[in-house]
């Protein structure tokens, strides 16, 4: 009997911090926001031109909608516009933010290699396939690892002080 209540107590506790965990992915979905937002202003793109640059995010809609909501109030800054969903073609995208199952992940990621895109996840190996930034928690923080082998196949120019606060792979 003692164990079956230890059983529930360790179940609701699971549950609880799930909840929990699930309450705090709004923090986490803004901080991303932000990273993608702030690596417009540290990579060129060679045929940008004065264009807006074209965030697209696959996956994750509440990304997305935060990514519309800074577009929409940008002012003066750098321009970005914003494109989320599933039918996304990686040639029009500056940002690509790579979100979903690894055959998805796979497929748009082999598209974007043949683009001048900065491709960003937060996926595991993510880097190893040849992605170029993958985001990462690090002792409660999330961080950032940039691909310089996946870089060098691109015509992208990351700032060196973003490349300062990155882990380098």
């Amino acid at each position: 009997m003692i164990y079956w209540r230890t059983f529930f107590v360790w179940m609701g506790l699971t549950v609880f911090s799930s909840i929990l965990y699930a309450a705090q992915n709004p923090l986490e979905t803004k901080i991303k926001a932000a990273y993608l937002y702030n690596f417009t202003k540290f990579v060129d793109w060679p045929d940008k031109k004065g264009k807006a640059i074209q965030i697209c995010v696959t996956g994750d809609d509440s990304l997305g909608k935060l990514l519309e909501d800074l577009a929409s109030k940008q002012g003066g800054q750098e321009k970005f516009t914003v494109i989320s969903g599933s039918k996304i073609n990686p040639a029009e995208c500056q940002i690509l933010y790579l979100n979903g199952s690894n055959r998805e992940v796979d497929t748009l990621l082999n598209s974007a290699k043949e683009q001048n895109t900065l491709t960003v996840s937060d996926n595991e190996h993510f880097s190893e396939r040849g992605g170029i930034i993958t985001l990462f928690w690090d002792n409660g923080k999330i961080r950032f690892e940039i691909n310089l082998l996946a870089v060098s196949k691109t015509n992208l120019k990351i700032s060196s002080k973003l490349l300062e606060l990155a882990k380098i792979r």
